[in-house]
């Protein structure tokens, strides 16, 4: 009789230790938003595009085997049957870009200096994504695109992050002038004469010119191809450390400095210029500032060249003993306890409570039966 009780207990502690177990196990499992994926949209259109707004907001989700339109844009007559076609899928895109103006947005983004704006934390399950203008368009006028999340490429590999070059037309007047202010300085500001520079201008080409110009290096970004077509160069800044360039035409420009100050540094980074807006310049008491219109002023810094310093005879004075490292222990960090590590905690505490509580009748009972057994 003794051995099966003692069977019994030992079975019952198995049994809570499994239950214990369990409990933890399963708030490990539980999802939290935090473990969901989201997704990230890049768009990048052209850097004198800067400060334009553009929204993104969701407008369906492949469900069934079929885009299907959520009930914001229910209203909306777009065909998204085949948005594998380029036409069909620009078509959708522009249809529902009219009708968003008049529904909310998810989220608004400006273009920085190099025409760039990200969307994040977006929902990545099968989600249709519209990305349309908001203002500008007296600037640039940029075509509305749908974008799907998560994305799969040609290979099949699945993208939750998604980069695009958004298609455009440049409706700056062509007419119109802008100019550049340059200043070279040191580290402490102070001006810098003697400093000279390549002035360049982005130009973009059709793709069969390709290939053809001795010495002519070519790109490609969103807008196509293009190469640096100079401008002017020797340039060289004058006692204030200015360079002035005006008469223009708005566009993509590039500085390179080809020579530095005596003392000083070469700077070989390329700096690109967007000329977005039309101004003029002039001298006043020797310095360039603006005349009229919005100038873009330009400070690149030289760094002076490292000299060497004669070094220092070693003294014959005995040098005093180094004093041994301290062996006191650093306070070391306390660990961090993360929300769920706090559930597990809390559940592992309540199992063994119960658990240790059931023991203890146990035992009592136990007892109390064998006092009423050698009793009898």
């Amino acid at each position: 009789m003794k051995k099966r009780s003692s069977g019994r207990f030992i079975a019952l502690i198995t049994v809570l230790c499994l239950i214990c177990i369990s409990a933890v196990l399963s708030v490990g499992a539980v999802p939290s938003d935090t473990q969901q994926d989201k997704g990230v949209v890049n768009v990048k259109v052209a850097g004198f595009a800067q400060s334009t707004s553009l929204a993104i907001c969701q407008v369906g989700e492949f469900e069934r085997g079929a885009y299907v339109l959520n009930d914001s844009f229910s209203g909306c007559d777009a065909d998204l049957s085949d948005l594998t076609e380029a036409s069909s899928a620009q078509a959708a895109a522009e249809k529902l870009a009219a009708y968003a103006k008049e529904s909310d947005i998810l989220k608004v983004g400006v273009l920085d200096s190099e025409g760039v704006t990200n969307y994040t934390s977006l929902d990545c399950g099968n989600k249709l994504y519209l990305i349309y203008q908001l203002d500008g368009e007296d600037i640039v006028e940029i075509s509305p695109m749908l974008v799907v999340l998560p994305y799969y490429n040609n290979e099949g590999a699945e993208l939750t992050t998604v980069n695009v070059n958004a298609k455009y037309k440049d409706k700056r007047s062509k007419e119109e002038k802008g100019a550049v202010i340059i200043k070279k300085v040191d580290p402490k500001k102070t001006p810098l004469k003697g400093a000279e520079f390549v002035f360049e201008v982005k130009t973009y080409v059709l793709d069969e010119l390709t290939g053809q110009g001795e010495g002519i290096t070519f790109y490609t970004d969103g807008a196509g191809t293009y190469y640096w077509d100079t401008v002017a160069k020797d340039l060289s800044t004058d006692k204030n450390g200015q360079i002035a360039i005006d008469k223009l035409p708005l566009g993509t420009y590039r500085l390179t400095e080809t020579k530095a100050p005596a003392g000083y540094v070469l700077d070989e980074t390329p700096r690109e210029v967007n000329v977005n807006k039309g101004g003029a310049v002039k001298r006043m008491d020797g310095i360039y500032v603006a005349a009229e219109g919005e100038p873009v002023e330009l400070d690149v810094l030289n760094k002076p060249e490292e000299t060497s310093t004669p070094s220092t005879p070693e003294s014959s004075e005995p040098s005093e003993p180094s004093k041994p490292e301290s062996s006191t222990p650093q306070p070391s960090q306390p660990p961090v306890i993360t929300g769920d590590q706090i559930a597990k905690y809390i559940i592992v505490g309540v199992v063994v409570g119960v658990s240790l509580i059931v023991v203890v009748l146990l035992i009592v009972l136990g007892k109390k039966k064998k006092k009423n057994d050698d009793d009898d």
